[in-house]
Order: C-alpha cells, then structure tokens, then sequence
C-alpha cells in the first residue's frame, strides 16, 4: 500500500489560502469585480509586494496592485493565488477614498458602491503614485472629513 502522508503539507497549503480568500471576501470582490480583457487595455501602474488589508485578512507584502485609468487591479504573488482570484475594481464603483493614519504610514480606506462593509485598506502611495490615473472626483479624504 502507498503512503500518501507527503501530500498533508499541499492540501493543509491549500486549505490556508482558500480559507483566507473566503474568510477575507477576496472571492467574493472577485466574484462582483471579474477581471476582462479590457480593463488592462490602457497604461497601467503596477506596485509589487505591497502591504494592505481585504476584510480582516492582513497581506503583508503578498499583494500586487495596479491602476489605470479604468480603476484598481488586485493579484497576489503566486504561492498565494490558490482562493484569491485577480479582481478589478473600476473607479465608478468606487463610493470614497478615505486616508486613514497608524504611528508612521497613512494608508487609504477604498470604499466600494456595491458592498459598503467590505473593507480594503492600502498604502496611500498607491493612490499619491497613480493619482494621474484617478478620476477627479475621487480624492483622497481625510478620516476626520467624511460625511
């Protein structure tokens, strides 16, 4: 009989990122915000091992954001891509852009029209870098100045 036991390590590998992808909504923005052929048919900035959080899953460096004049692209680095398909947000589905600060950094709240309570936290970077892309009407609020 064969021992299948050096298979335990890939399927609990498996189990993990899948559970992430579900517990922190990645499948379903994934699910509401498919990736198309054309929304990376324009100039698009890339940012590569980036920090940030979807729902109350924390990515440390595992994210690869993209903005286009389209909106906001999410990926992951390989190992984690079992449970986290690549989504694209575009900017008219985007309700607010709210600037949040820890002790050092700011980071940005991207608040989404289709599923308000659905967290996405990013660098402000992203949104200083790629601002030629932003539409005007989404700037980057202060916490304190929201309605």
């Amino acid at each position: 009989m064969t021992s299948y036991g050096w298979m335990l390590p890939f399927i609990i590998f498996y189990l993990v990122f899948w559970g992430l992808g579900k517990m922190s909504g990645w499948k379903e923005l994934a699910e509401i915000y498919p990736l198309s052929s054309t929304d990376s048919d324009t100039e698009i900035k890339t940012f590569g091992f980036v920090s940030g959080k979807v729902g109350g899953v924390r990515y440390n460096n595992a994210l690869k954001i993209g903005i286009n004049n389209r909106g906001i692209f999410f990926d992951v680095f390989f190992a984690m891509k079992l449970g986290h398909p690549r989504f694209f947000i575009p900017w008219t589905e985007i309700q607010a852009l709210i600037e949040k600060k820890s002790f050092m950094t700011s980071f940005v709240e991207v608040k989404l029209k289709q599923k308000p309570d659905q967290k996405i936290i990013l660098p402000k970077k992203i949104f200083g870098d790629g601002a030629f892309f932003r539409p005007y009407h989404l700037k980057v609020q202060d916490d304190y100045n929201v309605q």
